[in-house]
C-alpha cells in the first residue's frame, strides 16, 4: 500500500472525525502533514491533536507537499481554495460539493485537475446509493427528486428565511425547486442535494423540497428516482454534528470510507 500525504481544511467537528479514522487506523495507508482553518485555535488544537504542521494560508498546506487534500469547510470557502491545489497537482477531496452547482467555478476545477493530472473526489456526504444513480442515469429517461427534511435550528439563519426563526411547533415546506437555487438558498443545509443533482440529472432538471420538522433529532434525506430502470427510493436519516446541526457526522465517514477505497486493491465503486 502506498503511503500519502493528506492535508486537512476546516477542523470542525468533521475533521477531526476524519483525523481520528487516520490516526487510529481505521483508515491505512495515510499519514497528516498539514491542518488549516480560519481560526488559530482551532488549527491549533487540531494540529497538537494530529501531531502535524498548522497552517494559516493555503501556501503553507502546499509547502507541506501533500498528496491529498481534505475539504471540510463551506462552498465559498472551498472557491477560492480548489484551483491552487489542484494547479499543484494534488487530489481533491471536495464535502462541499454545493460549490459545483456554480458552473463556472466547476468548470474551472475541472480544467485545472485534467491539466495538472489531479482528480477531485465528491465523497456521498450524509446520503448514499450514488452507483444506483449512477447507472440509472446511463439508461436515460431519469427524473431525480430529494427531500430534506430537519429541525428548525438546523435550517435557521438561512438566506431564504431573511432572518426569521423557524417555528417550534409547525411543520412547514420551505423550499421547492432546482437544486442549483437550493444552494443558494440554504448553501450550508443541501450540499446532498448538488451531489445528487450532479450524479443524476443536473443540478437544474433535479428536484429539491426543504422542509423544517420540530422536534426532528434526525436529518432526512428522501431520493426518489423514476426512469426507463424502474423505480427506486433511497431514505437515510443520520445524526447531526455535535458543532454544526447544518451537517451530519455520515459525512465525515463518507470522506473515510472514500479514502479507504483509494488505497483498496478491491472495493466497491
Amino acid at each position: 500500500m502506498q503511503n500519502r500525504k493528506i492535508a486537512l481544511l476546516g477542523c470542525g467537528n468533521l475533521g477531526r472525525i476524519i483525523m481520528t479514522g487516520i490516526l487510529n487506523g481505521t483508515v491505512a495507508g495515510y499519514t497528516p502533514v498539514a491542518v488549516m482553518d480560519v481560526s488559530e485555535a482551532a488549527r491549533n488544537a487540531m494540529a497538537e491533536y494530529v501531531g502535524c504542521k498548522a497552517c494559516a494560508s493555503l501556501d503553507e498546506v502546499l509547502a507541506c507537499q501533500p498528496d491529498i487534500v481534505v475539504e471540510a469547510t463551506a462552498p465559498n470557502p472551498l472557491k477560492a481554495l480548489a484551483l491552487p491545489i489542484l494547479q499543484a497537482g494534488v487530489d481533491l477531496v471536495s464535502l462541499s460539493v454545493g460549490a459545483y452547482a456554480d458552473d463556472e467555478f466547476a468548470a474551472k476545477a475541472r480544467a485545472a485537475a485534467e491539466e495538472s493530472g489531479a482528480h477531485i473526489y465528491l465523497p456521498s456526504g450524509a446520503v448514499g446509493g450514488f452507483d444506483v444513480i449512477n447507472a440509472v442515469k446511463m439508461m436515460g429517461g431519469l427524473h431525480a427528486r430529494i427531500v430534506n427534511t430537519k429541525p428548525p435550528y438546523a435550517l435557521n439563519g438561512a438566506p431564504m428565511l431573511n432572518g426569521r426563526l423557524l417555528s417550534e411547533t409547525e411543520t412547514e415546506e420551505l423550499f421547492r425547486g432546482s437544486a442549483r437555487e437550493a444552494i443558494r438558498q440554504f448553501p450550508h443545509n443541501v450540499n446532498v442535494a448538488v451531489a445528487v443533482g450532479i450524479a443524476s440529472t443536473g443540478v437544474d432538471e433535479t428536484e429539491v423540497v426543504v422542509t423544517s420538522q420540530p422536534g426532528l433529532e434526525l436529518n432526512c434525506h428522501r431520493i426518489e428516482l423514476e426512469g426507463v430502470f424502474g423505480e427506486a427510493v433511497i431514505d437515510i436519516r443520520s445524526a447531526p454534528s455535535p458543532d454544526n446541526p447544518k451537517s451530519s457526522t455520515l459525512a465525515a465517514w463518507s470522506v473515510l470510507s472514500l479514502l479507504s477505497r483509494l488505497q483498496s486493491h478491491m472495493c466497491f465503486f
